[in-house]
């Protein structure tokens, strides 16, 4: 690494001030293409920015600077989207998922929900999936992400958006409990979607999409939320033994039932990376490839990719129906 941006990068870790920090970053960014333009550009390391990406963000009309973490954004699911950004909304899309979605009874309630999984290949774009790891990965050195120490590689991005070391296991009702730790499986990144006008965007379309897929119009229901947490599988140290993630899908408060749907969206995977999750007689669902869309109950017995440094969207929705 040059020994200025080196330097800088040291200085840069004293700052406390977010504000402060934010311009700095910005100011980092519009230097490094006068940088790379020098003689000596194939020395010094290059940062994930939109550059490749910018004709997908302005022809969608999505304006505006990506700064991480500027500006706390609250997604509004009552107005449906129209126009999508990242999403490819088709009709068989909707369909296949259709397939898949049992009417079932929960509380003495008739509901619609997603009991065993579904596996939609080309959910987003390639594109789209550049774009948002870019907008994601901009305020990380490139080389900090190969460093042979996790914690110290992620550290910038751990610091701008908040990231979790995670481990796993499993009680002994076979239910995976994650804790924080030293020698991570995953890095995790929560509630993207209140963090950055891009993240807030994917989560409003994800919730029209939802809202369609699930008939909301017709089964008395609503969208409650939509939480998106990416998360870093470590190599070598990702993957998790079969368990389930709950022993109920739904609860019950103040006359409402509140069901949980998980789904699994490859943003970055390796091209062995795989997300299997299980069900009657010996079947199993998995899912390969950047773009692809798993949803599956968290009582389905599963287990997570096995960790090849990919980077995957888990999307956790909750429908809300009044008894």
């Amino acid at each position: 690494m040059n020994d200025k941006i080196k330097l800088l990068f040291e200085e840069v870790l004293k700052i406390e001030d977010k504000n402060e920090l934010i311009k700095i970053y910005k100011q980092f960014i519009e230097n490094m293409e006068l940088l790379l333009n020098s003689e000596n550009s194939e020395k010094i390391p290059r940062r994930n920015t939109l550059a490749t990406e910018s004709e997908i963000i302005d022809s969608k009309e999505l304006k505006g600077d990506f700064k991480a973490l500027e500006a706390q954004y609250t997604p509004i699911f009552s107005t449906d989207v129209t126009n999508f950004v990242f999403v490819n909304s088709r009709e068989e899309m909707a369909e296949e998922f259709d397939k898949k979605l049992s009417q079932t009874v929960r509380f003495d309630t008739n509901i619609k929900i997603l009991e065993k999984a579904v596996l939609l290949k080309n959910f987003i774009s390639i594109g789209s999936c550049n774009t948002l790891m870019n907008v994601f990965l901009q305020v990380a050195n490139s080389d900090n992400l190969n460093n042979e120490n996790i914690l110290d590689g992620m550290s910038e991005l751990m610091k701008v958006w908040g990231g979790q070391p995670l481990s796993f296991r499993i009680s002994k009702s076979n239910v995976m409990l994650p804790e924080e730790s030293n020698t991570p499986s995953e890095i995790a990144f929560y509630k993207l979607e209140k963090k950055h006008l891009v993240f807030k965007t994917l989560a409003e379309e994800l919730g029209t999409v939802f809202k369609s897929f699930y008939n909301y119009d017709k089964n008395n229901s609503e969208l409650l939320s939509v939480s998106l947490s990416l998360r870093y599988l470590v190599p070598n140290q990702g993957g998790n033994p079969i368990h389930i993630d709950a022993w109920n899908d739904s609860m019950i408060k103040d006359g409402y039932i509140y069901t949980n749907q998980q789904f699994s969206l490859f943003l970055s995977a390796k091209e062995e990376e795989e997300f299997v999750v299980f069900g009657e007689n010996n079947q199993k669902t998995v899912q390969q490839g950047n773009g692809s869309l798993m949803g599956f109950n968290p009582t389905q017995k599963h287990h997570h990719p096995d960790g090849h440094g990919s980077w995957i969207l888990i999307i956790e929705v909750i429908l809300k129906t009044k008894i």
